[in-house]
């Protein structure tokens, strides 16, 4: 994948020496931008993000949410692949990578969210910007903490 901070986006395959895909629905210029597998995640310079999938192009994920997205991270629980996003309203969001999916919410910070990642397969982690830690049961949604 190349990433220029413009739209759209193209994924070449670097072995053949030829474009791949072109993704023509980011109309944005990007902040950042990661792959897991056949998955491109993108945060745009609103702090919206994006999950594609990169064999067809196709978008999967928009958070068109009134709050916008601080952080995110993959995760693997229960052999499954997530993602976990951390939002500017205090919340964190698990998202099924297969199908997009808003699984779960997570609500009791105050503040943004800076961080988030896992500790184990039913355990997670929220920072907010006043450095407040959470720790998550995934399973039951519950605060630990």
């Amino acid at each position: 994948i190349v990433l220029f901070k413009s739209y759209p986006i193209n994924v070449w395959n670097l072995k053949a020496g030829s474009l791949s895909v072109t993704i023509k629905d980011n109309f944005k210029p990007l902040l950042d931008m990661h792959t897991l597998k056949d998955r491109l995640f993108s945060i745009d310079y609103d702090y919206k993000f994006k999950v594609w999938n990169l064999e067809e192009g196709n978008l999967l994920i928009f958070s068109d949410y009134l709050f916008t997205v601080r952080c995110y991270e993959y995760i693997s629980m229960h052999e499954k692949a997530f993602f976990i996003s951390g939002w500017n309203n205090g919340s964190v969001k698990i998202f099924s990578l297969d199908t997009g999916e808003c699984l779960k919410t997570f609500q009791g910070h105050m503040y943004p969210i800076l961080r988030v990642f896992s500790i184990s397969n039913n355990k997670l982690i929220s920072i907010d910007e006043q450095n407040n830690a959470k720790i998550w049961n995934t399973e039951t949604s519950e605060c630990l903490n």
